[in-house]
Parts: C-alpha cells; structure tokens; sequence
C-alpha cells in the first residue's frame, strides 16, 4: 500500500536513521565514512548544502589577494565564498562611486585661458587635453626643425666666417636691394659702365654714374627727401613749405646744389651805409661895402678918419655833393662742407 506519512499513516514496521547504516565507500571531503548512519550523513550533507547555499562552505583560504584596496575591505574576514563576494561587490560599488566621481569632475566644462590652443567654446577637459597633445605635437615638429638647423654658439663665428670668406659668394647677398652705399675699394671690379664684374663678386653690384638704371650721384652726397615721402610732420627747418625754405624740396631721385655760389645784392642783408657832412663857407672880401649887400663879417678899419679899409663877407653855406663808391668783386664763393671722397654703389636685383 502507498505511503502518504511516512511517519503516521504507514503500515509495517518503521526503522529510524540512526539505525540504518552506510554502506558505501568513504567521501573524506565530505567527511562520511563507511559504517556511519544514515543520519550521520543527513546531518553532514544538510550542513554543506546549507554552507553552499550560503557561501560560509566554500573555502576560499588558497585564494591570494594582492591588493591593498580589497584586503581592507575584507578586514579580516574569513577567505569564504560569502566573504569574497561580498569582498567584489563592495569593491565594484566603491569603485563605481570613485569612477563617476571623476567622470563627473573630468566632464565639467570651464574657461581656460590657452590662446595657443584651438578650442571651442566651453571645452571639456578632454577637449583641451587633445589641443594641448596636438600643440605638442606641432611643437615638436618645430622644434626638430630648429634642432636640424641648430648652430652652436661656439661654432657660430666660425660658421659666420666661412661663409663671409667663401669666395665664390657675391658681395651683392650682403647688401640691401636698391640702398646706396659708399664703396671705397678698388675701382677695377668694375667694367667701363660701372657694371661689377661677377668673377670678382660683383654681379648685380654697379656704380652710381647714371649707367645700367642707376642715378648720377657722382660729386654729390645724398639728402633726405622732404617731399612725397609718409610721416608726420616736418621740422620747420628743413619744411620746403616754410618761406625761407623755398625751393628746397627734394623729390626722391632730385638733384639740387652748387660747389660755389655767387651773392646777389638781394642775396645780402638789408643795411644802409652813412656820410657825414657839415658844410664849409668860402670868405672874399672887398673894399667898398655898397658892392656887396650882405652883413659882413668883419671890417677892416682904415687909419685916422678914414673909413674901413674893407669888408669880409661869406658865400652861402653848400654841401659838397659827397657819393660812396662801391666794392668787392662779384665773385662766386666756395660751398662746399669738409668732404671725403667714395664711389657710390648700389645693388639692383
């Protein structure tokens, strides 16, 4: 007949489990033994099943943990299934925390003053850490160039020297296109235009005689233009528009000026020249006083009852008619400053 409570309802003789006996091979991880009784084992297999359910069964004490962050976390605790577990879950939330902590702190966005880097508006730090790589790397790549090209100042001099003594250089690579300068070296690196010769270094070096595109300056030293030329405004001395600078503009390329230069009576300072003159009187005289009208001047007395001998008159008063004569000869003066003569050259591309 079918058993539906075991322990009420059955039939027949009931055995308990302590009284039966295990009859099969040892199980030393379980520690069941042959000849232990069915309850024995119940007893064993009901704890690990519960000791599994929980995790507390599993020992886990051959399990390293090489890290500072999880051994605190474990404190101490058994090295169970259950211990460990709790162990990464309470790690993985820790570290959850501190990752959104920073993604949080990483993903704000702010102002930085970096002029330098290219950068949208309210970049992330993300953002400015790839315009900073990105400028590195730009630097980086000038700075190599630099470094390829880089002379040392202990070789730079010599390096200097090198060049400047090559004599296969041209002079015109050392002066500036179209700037007139004093040369006073030997003339026979020149043709008969004034053209530099290229085997003496020359080429594209000429005098400045009015050949090959030059202008004369042959005699002449050069004067700042004041005409046509940006700036503020000119000084009053040297001003062309000032009444007693007149005709003293100077156009670029303009030639004025004389060695000598010859006075003219509107060329001399405005000034008078004096003559003194007092006058004189001429005395006559004469013997009778009717033949002359005037008052005179004195009488000659006559002797006993005579009467005046004679009568002493002047002329009128007159003045002589004096004239100054004039002077000098006209003569052209020098105009020339203290001077040293140079041949002008000019480099023209």
């Amino acid at each position: 007949m079918a058993c539906t409570d075991c322990l009420n309802n059955c039939n027949g003789i009931r055995t308990s489990d302590r009284c039966v006996e295990y009859t099969g091979e040892d199980i030393p991880i379980l520690g069941i033994c042959n000849g232990d009784s069915l309850y024995e084992i119940e007893v064993i297999v009901l704890e690990k099943l519960q000791e599994l359910a929980d995790g507390t069964g599993v020992d886990l004490s051959g399990v390293t943990i090489g890290c500072d962050f999880l051994t605190d976390i474990l404190n101490g605790d058994d090295k169970n299934l259950a211990n460990l577990m709790q162990m990464l879950i309470t790690a993985n939330c820790t570290l959850r925390m501190l990752v959104q902590d920073l993604q949080d702190e990483i993903s704000t966005t702010f102002t930085v003053a970096a002029p330098c880097l290219t950068l949208g508006a309210n970049p992330t730090r993300d953002d400015i850490l790839a315009a900073t790589v990105t400028k590195l790397c730009s630097v980086s790549t000038d700075v190599a160039a630099i470094k390829a090209d880089y002379v040392k100042a202990s070789t730079l001099c010599s390096a200097v020297a090198a060049c400047l003594s090559n004599s296969s250089s041209q002079e015109y690579t050392k002066m500036p296109k179209y700037v007139a300068m004093a040369y006073m070296g030997p003339l026979s690196v020149f043709d008969s235009t004034g053209k530099g010769l290229s085997a003496f270094g020359y080429d594209k070096v000429y005098i400045c005689n009015g050949n090959n595109g030059t202008q004369d300056m042959r005699g002449r030293v050069a004067v700042g233009a004041n005409i046509n030329v940006v700036g503020p405004a000119l000084d009053s001395a040297v001003d062309p528009s000032v009444t007693a600078n007149a005709g003293y503009n100077f156009a670029q390329n303009t030639k004025k000026g004389a060695y000598t230069d010859t006075l003219t009576i509107s060329s001399l300072a405005a000034h008078n020249h004096t003559v003194s003159d007092s006058g004189h009187t001429h005395s006559f005289t004469q013997t009778h006083a009717n033949a002359y009208t005037g008052s005179p001047t004195s009488i000659i007395a006559g002797s006993g009852s005579v009467s005046p001998s004679a009568y002493t008159f002047n002329t009128a008063s007159a003045t002589t008619g004096v004239t100054v004569n004039s002077s000098g000869g006209g003569q052209p003066h020098n105009n020339t400053q203290p001077s040293f003569g140079v041949v002008w050259i000019v480099y023209l591309p």
